[in-house]
């Protein structure tokens, strides 16, 4: 198993996209299995894909953004979930 500890540099939006490059890598290869802890260095709203699609997603953003959340958007699925510097996350990936 690979461990990743701390932050990727350029805030919330690298480690999304880190945890979809290691979701993509972990359905390629068979054996393979991550784990991605950190503490965010901002305070980020990160919405799943499917929610962007619902009636009140222009609101729930600027909601967000009124409170001083960066809204984002995962590659994978999930539910609305707010970070802040205090919030421990934990991306898990394996095959």
């Amino acid at each position: 198993m690979r461990v990743y500890l701390g932050a990727a540099p350029g805030g919330e939006a690298t480690n999304l996209a880190l945890a979809h490059a290691l979701a993509r890598r972990a359905d390629q290869e068979e054996h393979y299995e991550a784990v991605h802890v950190y503490q965010p260095t901002g305070r980020s709203v990160v919405f799943g894909r499917r929610e962007t699609r619902l009636p009140g997603f222009p609101a729930a953003v600027h909601a967000a953004r009124d409170a001083g959340f960066v809204p984002l958007i995962r590659a994978t699925g999930g539910r609305a979930v707010a970070y802040t510097e205090q919030t421990v996350v934990v991306h898990h990936v394996r095959h």
